[in-house]
């Protein structure tokens, strides 16, 4: 053989050794790290106790509208919902807007009041007391409270 050929062989034998190098030396660095390397975790968000609370939760209320747990705005139009005129759920987030709103009626002789509340870790953060007047057939009323849970 020529030179000139066992020169082109080598070259091309090391090219291909290299290649396979580099792709093994990839595995073994992607195994590595899911074996146990280095890992980012970023940590949760610290959880807390929301609950919204209607008092008293009576047919004049006609639906409800609050901040879900993911911070979603949910209307509901069933009262089991609302159990005893309170739903309590589990937040995890650093800041959350607790909101709840009421759209009511009042088609008797007399004023209805009601009370809406949120409460954070079993404490009151925001409390409202509303009345509304004889024979108004729609009114909205809403509380909100901004969590800080840093």
């Amino acid at each position: 053989m020529k030179k000139s050929s066992i020169s082109k062989i080598l070259l091309a034998s090391l090219s291909i050794l290299i290649l396979n190098g580099c792709s093994k030396s990839n595995d073994i660095s992607t195994s590595a790290g899911a074996q146990g390397g280095t890992t980012v975790s970023t940590p949760s968000a610290p959880s807390f106790e929301l609950a919204y609370v209607i008092t008293p939760l009576t047919s004049d209320i006609r639906n409800i509208t609050f901040n879900d747990e993911n911070g979603n705005s949910k209307t509901v139009y069933d009262w089991d919902s609302f159990p005893g005129g309170i739903i309590e759920m589990n937040v995890s987030a650093n800041t959350f807007k607790a909101r709840i709103s009421v759209a009511v009626g009042n088609t008797t002789g007399h004023p209805i009041g009601f009370r809406l509340e949120i409460r954070v870790n079993g404490k009151t953060k925001q409390t409202k007391d509303f009345t509304i007047p004889t024979l108004v057939s729609y009114a909205t009323a809403s509380a909100e409270y901004d969590v800080q849970n840093d």
